[in-house]
């Protein structure tokens, strides 16, 4: 299967947090890039698909301009469509092959590249890495994802078996081959039903993770002409090549070794000098598949050692709530997408995290964070108390990090709008994308709630009439959880 399978199958795109040049722009500027404001930047995005990635980013940021490249006519088409309903005109699209493409002026800010490197050839990943080198700006980042070994070894099994089984089905429809690649798949498992036969276990886990998964998803990870994965190293090497450079994980929470325990904690040490030495270990210790990397020129000098005066400047938010205490000694929090809770010592860490969660997706300065504290806790605290709790919630995945704080509705008051993006998306059933730039699966009632929120109804309003059908405090928790994922802008 070629890209040609991609004008029959659509890969349906949507928002990626990592992605958001919010996020970028912060995690490099702490590692002492100059990366640009995500309301006055140029960004390109490789392989943009149906555009569901940038065409909120160019509403939520009318100061910049985007433009997205993509191989498929289809993909283009459709992105086009959807950006005249929407009145943008700070984002263009061009269907064009990554080996031929030149931009007009280089100077990106970012690029974007997901999804693309592991899927095409070896003379192909050159390309784009080349142009991801001349077309970035002196201080620009480059947002490249790709599949990593040894963890996907075990998946490149699935990958054979599903490969044959497309094979055997014959034809050139995706969706048949797809069939087929399951129903083989389906049929080496139920052969190799043994408990205690590692392969046969793999192959059971691995079915029935994949028949939970869309159907686009599936071609393009286990039936394309080409997935390439790659140790991180050869990846580092070849990216430093074309005249780039490691700067970070986009979650920077994954280049954490704090819950390995201590021998490799002290092999860690040994080699701390070697941050890709450092990664590559951590990818074997993990058994790691994917990777979300972010590059910059070998030009940057960068700054490992993180500078308060860089924390003073940022703004910092957590999905993360707290929800009450076990007891003297541990706090508990709920994650408000998954809806997953966790338990903390209750310590300055802890108490920290449970004052970033009451700003909500807006978030909060270190400052703002410590007077706030200082006042909810009766405790004192410095500036050097205040970073390092956040430094640490920061590398352990509980907070988010960002350039600049949007202006999100923090209560059920005044008009409210939701994004015209978001309105089709809820309109269409879709995934729908909040401020924070990520795509969630949405409850009738909220999809309701943002068809509604469209700056001509104070909050009160939408909620009477939506009472007037649903229970009125099931409107209520609905709305709130809007709010909390930072949909609605005052």
């Amino acid at each position: 299967m070629g890209a040609i399978s991609y004008d029959h199958k659509p890969y349906k795109t949507y928002a990626r947090k990592e992605c958001d040049p919010n996020r970028m722009s912060a995690v490099a500027r702490l590692y002492g890039v100059e990366a640009a404001a995500p309301n006055s930047c140029r960004l390109l995005e490789i392989g943009c698909g149906t555009g569901g990635n940038i065409i909120p980013l160019a509403e939520r940021y009318p100061g910049s301009t985007f433009l997205g490249i993509d191989l498929s006519l289809r993909h283009i088409t459709e992105a086009r469509q959807v950006t005249e309903l929407l009145g943008l005109k700070n984002i263009e699209w061009i269907c064009a092959d990554i080996s031929q493409y030149r931009p007009e002026r280089a100077g990106f800010d970012y690029i974007v590249a997901h999804g693309i490197y592991s899927w095409i050839s070896d003379e192909l990943q050159g390309k784009l890495l080349e142009l991801c080198s001349s077309a970035l700006s002196k201080s620009g980042v480059a947002f490249v994802s790709y599949n990593v070994l040894p963890g996907w070894r075990q998946r490149g099994a699935v990958r054979d078996v599903m490969m044959f089984g497309a094979s055997i089905a014959g034809g050139l429809d995706p969706d048949e081959q797809l069939r087929g690649g399951l129903k083989f798949l389906e049929l080496v498992a139920s052969t190799r039903n043994d408990p205690n036969d590692p392969y046969g276990s793999y192959l059971c886990e691995a079915l029935s993770r994949l028949k939970g998964s869309e159907s686009s998803y599936l071609l393009h990870e286990f039936l394309a002409e080409y997935n390439l994965p790659c140790l991180f190293s050869e990846f580092i090497k070849r990216a430093e090549g074309g005249g780039l450079q490691f700067l970070s994980e986009s979650r920077v929470s994954l280049m954490s070794s704090d819950d390995l325990g201590p021998d490799v904690a002290q092999f860690f040490r040994e080699i701390s000098s070697d941050i890709i030495a450092r990664e590559q270990a951590l990818d074997i210790f993990r058994n790691r598949t994917f990777r979300e990397s972010l590059l910059c020129h070998t030009g940057q000098c960068l700054q490992r050692d993180l500078k308060a005066s860089v924390f003073r400047q940022l703004f910092f938010s957590t999905t993360y709530r707290q929800i009450g205490a076990n007891g003297a000694n541990e706090s508990r929090f709920v994650e408000l997408v998954s809806g997953r809770e966790v338990q903390t010592p209750s310590e300055i860490i802890a108490e920290i995290l449970g004052v970033v969660g009451t700003y909500g997706s807006v978030g909060a300065t270190p400052e703002e964070i410590r007077l706030k504290a200082v006042a909810d806790l009766s405790a004192t605290l410095n500036e050097a108390d205040i970073i390092s709790s956040l430094v640490s919630l920061w590398r352990s995945g509980f907070i988010e990090v960002t350039c600049d704080r949007p202006l999100l509705a923090l209560a059920s008051v005044g008009k409210l709008r939701a994004p015209e993006y978001s309105r089709m998306q809820a309109q269409a059933g879709e995934l729908a994308t909040s401020l924070r730039h990520e795509a969630l699966q949405l409850s009738p009632i909220e999809r309701e709630i943002i068809i509604r929120s469209n700056g001509e109804q104070e909050a009160a309003a939408i909620i009477n009439e939506l009472s007037q059908d649903h229970p009125r405090d099931t409107v209520k928790v609905a709305y709130d959880r809007l709010v909390q994922l930072g949909f609605l802008l005052l």
